[in-house]
This record gives C-alpha cells, sequence and structure tokens, in this order.
C-alpha cells in the first residue's frame, strides 16, 4: 500500500471505517503533489477536488475590494483543504477562497 493511503487511511480509523470501505474510498482518490506557491483552488471558480494533506502546509485567503490578500486559515499535515463548504452546491461548488501551498 502507498505511504500516503497509510497516513490518509490512519487518519480515518478512529471514525470506524471498515477496510473494504477504506480500500473503495482509496480507488477514487489519488496522489498528487505540488510546489510551494502553486494555487491549488481559485476564490470563484468551480472546486472539483477535497484534499488531504499528508505533507505540507497550505493558506486559504481572498483578495478584498481593495485588493490586499487576507487570509483566513492555514491547514497542514493530516488536515482536509478544499475551497468551500460542503454546504455550498447552491454555488456550483465554486471556492469561495483560493488555496496557496507553502
Amino acid at each position: 500500500m502507498n505511504k500516503y493511503f497509510a497516513q490518509f487511511n490512519g487518519f480515518l480509523t478512529p471514525y470506524g471505517l471498515k477496510d473494504y470501505d477504506s480500500l473503495q474510498l482509496n480507488q477514487l482518490c489519488e496522489v498528487v503533489s505540488f510546489d510551494k506557491g502553486d494555487i491549488i483552488l481559485k476564490a470563484e471558480v468551480k472546486a472539483n477536488f477535497i484534499y488531504f494533506i499528508c505533507k505540507g502546509i497550505v493558506r486559504s485567503f481572498i483578495f478584498s475590494e481593495t485588493e490586499e490578500i487576507k487570509t483566513y486559515g492555514f491547514r497542514m499535515e493530516n488536515m482536509f483543504t478544499t475551497g468551500y463548504a460542503l454546504h455550498n452546491y447552491r454555488n456550483q461548488y465554486r471556492s469561495k477562497v483560493s488555496v496557496e501551498c507553502l
């Protein structure tokens, strides 16, 4: 098993996911990597992915009306990140924030 999937499955273990269910979920996922400075999600663009961070840190931010960067938060290893709230289906999953790899 890929070390990243092992890390992901280890994160899920306390939630009682059965091995069979973890395997099915793993088959829907893929390992991707990004470089420092990469913007992996852009505000107002449809977000097609939810990321589980195995290594590194990201920040969520927006540009204010005066074009200032406003950082909303940071996510690090063993956390999920996305650009929208899961209830954002009415907005066609357009990202509310941009997410940058640090």
